[in-house]
């Protein structure tokens, strides 16, 4: 399975393993299941946490309790039976509302398909131990004593789950939006729960992760019961509590850690719920976000244990921040504060991730994200900060790119949900974050395929901002002490990639200019004009009318050549602001010197005018 390209298919291959299985071994016994622990894939497991589908749903409808006939599997095989055998050789699996944004193949799991299939083998193993209540209810049974062959297997069956995270999978299902789905979810939590805390896996000798396992269990037990309890005292009517992915996805990478005692993390994991229970037991952190104070102001002895806390408390924040509602938990324990203090002095490695969070909150916290860190936060001019610092021109590429993602989505959201009152203010911020991004671009050496892939997304990000701008700003202010240098401007557009240029420089034509008396303008006014066409025609000569107007006649005589070369352009499609141009150039002409050009030219605008 593992040499499988296409995850789609090794979810299909399940399929018709149940299919075929179903119909060989009535009820799937234990012996049925013995594939499933060989076949799960820890990668996948923790590629399907690094990003959980919150909106996938389960296929088949939950098993009624005290029909034993109708298991889970009955039910997933009946509803089998109703595709044809055409349908079996396409991909039957859930479609994923939260596509994939990491890197590479998305190789997530469907938890809609194999969360049904883990209870069902739970399910099989636990038959000869407990009654078949243990599906729906299983509060009064969970530390139930039995000594016999059963609950050994069990035991066993269970520890090898474990070890392929299976059990991970299953707590991060409990944010899923499917209620059904976070049945299944909770009914294998609680034969995970019985094999734990049974007599019997007490005395394996060489599960040694055993007890942390069952102290996090048990402690999600109890947070549950008493989370299900309020519920019900506010008289509402979901039984099945929906928990917020921070917390579940902290609690599923935690099993991940504690079932790994040579973890780095083992120890600053296994001290948070040692404390947890030790008060009570029962999680207390389903309604905010879990250990992120403790773990990112880490104060170890070891620096790089300190480093290691703080890399996990952003990676989980990163992994579990899949919904808007999350970010009213992360703005209370002031998160964002926290990460914006640190960014400009922490390590590269960290500022890359905090960039990542960064995206991450901008990607999915919706509007109350959006209006927070920028209009409260002043997360742009942070960023303009940051990027000015001439040490962060060499950073890694993968750096600069973190950071043009960030500045693009930021911009973007910040753009769309903007007051009418602030939209000068925000445009000034643009701005201003102009100048140090063009020079981080001006610093990257092209000289890789990896930095090449930046220049790309770089222009392409320069333009969207641009674009940006001009719909708050629709009446540019061309020339402006926080703009663009002069100099800066003509290096990027001479070294941006060559398919790109044209592009750019249409994009340079919006953004206000420093005004510098020097020979630089020339080649400016050059290149734009040298990339003149009937649509930017406008544009660019309103660009050079403003030019005209702010410089010397030292520099009058190329523009005016520079002007006259592209007459046919300019008088074809944008005829009055060709000769405006025209016309500002020739009153700051030298009566004393007066040239054979300036006489052509005063020519051509007499008989223009006429």
């Amino acid at each position: 399975f593992d040499e499988c390209e296409s995850p789609d298919f090794t979810d299909n291959i399940y399929r018709k393993i149940m299919l075929v299985k179903s119909q060989e071994i009535p009820g799937l016994g234990e012996s049925g299941w013995e594939f499933l622990p060989d076949t799960l894939n820890y990668g996948r497991v923790r590629a399907t946490l690094n990003q959980f589908p919150l909106d996938c749903s389960m296929k088949t409808p939950f098993p009624q309790v005290g029909a034993p006939e109708e298991s889970m599997v009955h039910a997933q095989t009946e509803d089998m039976d109703r595709t044809s055998s055409d349908s079996i050789n396409e991909p039957n699996i859930a479609i994923l509302d939260h596509s994939w944004t990491g890197t590479g193949n998305d190789n997530r799991y469907d938890p809609g398909f194999l969360m049904p299939a883990i209870f069902a083998a739970l399910e099989s193993y636990a038959r000869g131990v407990m009654s078949l209540e243990i599906k729906q209810h299983v509060s009064d049974n969970w530390n139930n004593e039995n000594s016999s062959p059963e609950i050994g297997r069990l035991c066993g069956y269970v520890q090898r789950l474990i070890e392929k995270g299976a059990l991970s999978l299953t707590i991060a299902t409990l944010c899923s939006t499917c209620e059904d789905l976070r049945k299944v979810a909770i009914s294998s939590l609680g034969i995970f729960q019985l094999a734990l805390n049974s007599d019997e896996a007490r005395e394996v000798k060489g599960w040694r992760d055993r007890p942390q396992l069952g102290l996090l269990v048990n402690s999600i037990h109890r947070g549950l019961v008493m989370r299900r309890q309020m519920l019900l005292s506010l008289e509402n009517e979901a039984k099945i509590p929906k928990m917020t992915p921070l917390a579940t996805i902290f609690l599923a990478r935690s099993a991940l850690i504690l079932s790994k005692p040579g973890d780095p993390l083992f120890v600053a994991t296994n001290r948070y719920f040692l404390k947890v229970g030790a008060a009570h037991g029962a999680f207390p952190d389903f309604n905010r976000l879990p250990a992120f104070i403790p773990l990112f102001c880490s104060t170890s002895d070891e620096s790089d244990q300190s480093q290691k806390d703080r890399t996990w408390a952003l990676s989980v924040l990163k992994d579990s921040f899949v919904d808007p509602s999350c970010y009213r938990l992360v703005s209370a324990c002031h998160a964002p504060e926290l990460m914006l203090t640190a960014l400009e002095h922490s390590s590269e490695s960290e500022q890359g991730l905090i960039l990542d969070v960064l995206h991450q909150l901008f990607l999915f916290g919706g509007q109350a994200a959006s209006v927070h860190l920028v209009d409260r936060l002043g997360l742009l001019s942070l960023l303009r900060i940051l990027v000015s610092k001439s040490k962060f021109y060499g950073a890694p590429t993968s750096l600069k790119q973190s950071l043009c993602a960030v500045a693009d989505i930021a911009i973007e959201r910040a753009t769309q949900f903007v007051s009418a009152d602030s939209k000068k203010q925000l445009a000034n911020e643009i701005r201003l974050l102009l100048q140090p991004l063009v020079q981080v671009f001006l610093s990257t050496e092209r000289v890789s395929t990896a930095n090449d892939k930046f220049a790309d997304r770089f222009c392409k990000t320069l333009s969207k901002i641009v674009q940006l701008l001009s719909s708050l700003s629709p009446l540019q202010v061309h020339f402006s002490p926080n703009g663009l240098s002069i100099s800066v401007t003509l290096d990027f557009l001479t070294t941006c990639p060559a398919h790109h240029k044209s592009a750019m420089v249409e994009a340079t034509l919006d953004v206000s200019l420093v005004r510098e008396n020097n020979a630089s303008i020339v080649d400016l006014v050059s290149m734009y004009l040298s990339n003149i066409n009937g649509s930017n025609a406008a544009k660019t000569l309103l660009r050079f009318h403003a030019i005209a107007q702010n410089y010397h006649w030292d520099f009058g005589g190329k523009l005016l050549e520079l002007l006259l070369q592209c007459s046919s352009i300019g008088l074809r499609f944008s005829r009055e602001q060709w000769l405006d141009c025209l016309e500002v150039l020739m009153k700051k002409r030298d009566e004393a010197n007066p040239s054979s050009l300036s006489t052509i030219a005063n020519t051509i605008l007499e008989q223009a005018r006429k």
